[in-house]
């Protein structure tokens, strides 16, 4: 029997062995049962399942639940009726069957997603459903997809969600959702905005941010997993920007120099073409790491024009300097010292681009 159940013996045995003793309900259900999980034979198998459910024997007679556990069995014509998609005459009978959690959740699933089905029915049926499953997660949260989808009021929805998310430890989308839902179905206006407003998610997107730079910085670090690490620091960043320069610093390090770019590039500071504060950080960062020097050009010549202190002087120079352009960086320092004045760092800088001039004069 068991061998059978667990489809060690072919259909073509099964066959033989029915036709030796077709009284044998017993049988003839395996044979039935091999049929329809090997989708073939379809009008034998229809047949079979026909013969079986009128045999009065079905009803009295157990098999293997799950075809393994010789000693959890269930009615033939109870597993029939689970088989052939007969839900509620199954819970109807059998309402404390192995597989009415199944029917239930099926039947269920039909009230809130057929808009046209009977919400008064499908109150009667979830009430039955939450009786006898009252530890189900699976009802419970079908329970809340009908109260939302199909707009209904019921008082135990708050208390079902509030469970749920307590038992949970954490917030699931559906169930905040649901949440809300019934707040302000119950007219709780406090408590919606309070648990569903603009803080709650201010709240939820620094988690969320966090939780990406987390998780970009963990593999970036480690030199693994980079492409999906740099793709999940770029939507940090997204969401807080605070982390871009941290996440670049990242980046470069894992040798990720075209996401590093892309990041907190020319299009990055495009944005902040009037402010000279951001445009001399910007240029200073690039400095340090020695890439992206034309960007970084562009971004002090911007700085310098729109406030020409002698540190956005400087800077302008050094920027030069490492493109190897040092006749431009002398005549950027001797105008900075004409309209400034004499400057101690001006001066330096002077005295350090000539030497290197006449290094590569060969004087």
């Amino acid at each position: 029997m068991k061998t059978a159940f667990s489809g060690t013996n072919s259909i073509e045995v099964l066959k033989k062995t029915y036709e030796d003793d077709t009284d044998d309900i017993t049988m003839k259900f395996r044979l039935a049962y091999k049929y329809h999980v090997s989708r073939l034979n379809g009008k034998d198998k229809k047949k079979l399942f026909e013969e079986i459910m009128a045999d009065p024997r079905s009803k009295e007679i157990k098999v293997p639940y799950r075809f393994i556990q010789d000693e959890d069995k269930v009615y033939i014509y109870e597993y029939l009726l689970h088989l052939t998609g007969k839900r509620q005459q199954l819970i109807d009978e059998y309402p404390d069957s192995r597989f009415a959690k199944d029917a239930y959740n099926l039947i269920l699933s039909k009230y809130y997603a057929d808009k046209n089905s009977c919400i008064e029915d499908g109150l009667e049926i979830f009430n039955k459903a939450l009786k006898i499953f009252p530890d189900e997660i699976a009802i419970k949260r079908q329970f809340l997809m009908f109260l939302y989808f199909r707009n209904v009021s019921d008082p135990r929805g708050l208390e079902i969600t509030e469970k749920l998310m307590k038992q949970f430890q954490t917030l699931t989308p559906d169930l905040v959702l649901y949440h809300a839902y019934i707040l302000d179905n119950a007219g709780k206006d406090r408590e919606l905005h309070e648990n569903f407003g603009k803080s709650f998610m201010d709240e939820r997107e620094q988690w969320y941010a966090a939780e990406l730079f987390n998780y970009g910085k963990f593999w970036l670090e480690k030199k693994e997993n980079n492409k999906d690490a740099a793709k999940r620091i770029e939507e940090s960043i997204k969401l807080q920007p605070a982390y871009t320069k941290e996440s670049v610093r990242l980046l470069i390090n894992a040798e990720q120099k075209d996401a590093a770019i892309r990041m907190y590039g020319p299009e990055y500071i495009s944005e902040f073409n009037d402010n000279a504060q951001a445009l001399r950080a910007y240029a200073d960062f690039w400095v340090k790491y020695e890439m992206n020097l034309e960007s970084a050009l562009s971004a002090i010549e911007r700085a310098a024009e729109l406030s020409p202190t002698t540190m956005n002087i400087d800077a302008h120079a050094v920027i030069l300097m490492k493109l190897d352009r040092y006749e431009e960086a002398l005549t950027v320092i001797e105008k900075g010292i004409e309209n400034k004045g004499k400057h101690l760092r001006l001066e330096k800088r002077l005295k350090e681009i000539r030497t290197e001039l006449d290094k590569k004069k060969g004087k």
